[in-house]
This record gives C-alpha cells, structure tokens and sequence, in this order.
C-alpha cells in the first residue's frame, strides 16, 4: 500500500538457538499524485443553474486527505474558480451560460504530492 511505514526486526536462528533481536529499522512506501475523479455528472437544477456532481479518486496515492479545483476556460486559458477539500461525493454548482453557449470546465484532484490528470466537460446554457 501507498505511504504506508513498515517496522522491521531481525531475528537469526542459527543451530544454537535463535538471536536477540536487532533495532528496529522503518521503510515507508512512497506516496503518489492522486488519480483522477470519477461517476461525473452534469444536471441542469430548476433555478437554471448546473450541478456538477463527482466521486472521490479510485486511488488517493496513499495520502488520507485530498482535495479538488474547478477549472474554467477563460480567454484561451484555464483558470480556477473554485477549490475545496474533497469528500466521497462532491456537488459544485455554476452558473447557466448565455443559451447555445459552451462553458468547458475541468476538474483536477489534489493531494499533496500534486495534481491529478484533469477530468473535462462542457456545459450548453
């Protein structure tokens, strides 16, 4: 498992009988970005409004805790507009677009070795 300490004695049993045993040395397995999220979906509430609805990472990368961004494209570029600590299932509303326009979000998991490969979609007002 991902960061994760192990504690280890040794211990040797020779034909005389067995050692006492030595210090004991720590390995901790390393830690990873976490993966993507995951089950998004996108439905329109009765205010007009969209939800923005997501799963936490299949894989946090072994950390206990993790977050997420809400990215948008803004004049050519992605910028965040809005940031929280993630949970099992998360809900993010925004605003509706202007009718036939596409609003392009993405949604990026985080923890604290880094972001996750990003999750798009778009959204039609």
């Amino acid at each position: 498992a991902k960061g994760v300490t192990l504690n280890y004695r040794v211990i040797a049993q020779t034909a005389w009988g067995l050692s006492p045993a030595s210090n004991v040395v720590s390995a901790t397995t390393a830690t990873t970005v976490t993966s993507s999220v995951n089950s998004v979906i996108v439905s329109r509430l009765s205010t007009g409004e969209f939800n923005i609805s997501f799963r936490q990472p299949y894989d946090l990368g072994g950390v206990a805790t993790w977050g997420y961004k809400l990215l948008t494209l803004q004049n050519g570029s992605y910028v965040t507009v809005q940031t929280g600590t993630g949970a099992a299932i998360n809900n993010l509303v925004v605003a509706s677009p202007a009718p036939n326009v596409y609003v392009y979000y993405r949604i990026v998991a985080t923890n604290s070795v880094g972001d996750s490969s990003t999750y798009t979609i778009a959204v039609r007002g």
